[in-house]
């Protein structure tokens, strides 16, 4: 007396969930390197090079006579930038000139610089708390002494934060998607019995080779089948993610059509 065939059930390949596997942990390193270079990195070298274009503003003030001026002072940082952008090219014309107005073109110039340090950094709005007014020729001299242990850093460039932050999105969504990919994945089952050749969906409904009426090869070199049954529902099968289901499509293909076999 034989044993009747048992039911049997897919597994999840595991070269796919290997190679899924590896994708996600460079997706996740990734997305923590944007992290790193988003909220350390860039942040901490767009300071060292804000600090340097402060020092460089606060120089060209005193040389023009302006340190302990009101116009120093930074009451509305983006109205400021604004306006001196639009000099910009004027200004660094006027700067080449050594008399005191270019000195003074000079110091709009660093002002300039300074601000848009700021706002690369994400901090334009800081720029009235950075200046202390109640002793600018103290700050200076700070600033001097601080900077002389420093390398000036290259500025940032306009798109480096937001870039960094996109890589963290990029990275940690994409990682993410494959997660959720690989939970679906491992939760669909096929079933196959082998007395009568039954597939079983992971819906539930199950087929018969005598319910199909091709089995449609075209994408099988991508390692998927499409099962077109009699009653003109269409079922595309994933043979790459899926074991054995391929064995079981290539049985009832036997069955259902010897000849082509």
């Amino acid at each position: 007396m034989s044993d009747a065939p048992t039911v049997q059930t897919t597994k999840t390949n595991r070269a796919w969930l290997l190679k899924m596997v590896i994708f996600m942990i460079v997706l996740l390193g990734f997305g923590c390197w944007g992290l790193f270079d988003a909220w350390y990195a860039y942040p901490a070298r767009g300071e060292a090079d804000a600090t340097f274009r402060l020092k460089a503003y606060l120089e060209a003030a005193r040389d023009a006579g302006r340190l302990n001026g009101p116009g120093v002072t930074v009451a509305d940082p983006s109205a400021e930038l604004a306006a001196l952008s639009k000099r910009e090219a004027d200004l660094r014309r006027a700067a080449a000139d050594l008399t005191m107005s270019g000195r003074q073109a000079k110091a709009d110039l660093a002002r300039l610089e300074w601000l848009q340090s700021l706002k690369r950094l994400g901090r334009l709005g800081s720029a009235p708390s950075r200046l202390r007014v109640d002793g600018l020729d103290a700050q200076l001299a700070q600033l001097t002494q601080q900077t002389k242990t420093m390398v000036q850093p290259s500025p940032l460039a306009a798109y480096d934060l937001p870039l960094q932050w996109a890589f963290v999105v990029l990275g940690f969504g994409l990682a993410a998607w494959l997660a959720v990919l690989i939970a679906r994945v491992s939760g669909h089952k096929y079933r196959w019995d082998p007395s009568d050749h039954r597939l079983t969906l992971p819906g539930g409904a199950s087929l018969v080779p005598a319910d199909v009426r091709e089995f449609d090869k075209r994408k099988w070199h991508k390692f998927y089948v499409t099962l077109h049954l009699n009653d003109g529902r269409s079922i595309p099968l994933d043979l790459l993610r899926f074991v054995p289901l391929e064995d079981w499509v290539l049985a009832m293909e036997k069955v259902r059509f010897p000849e082509a076999a």
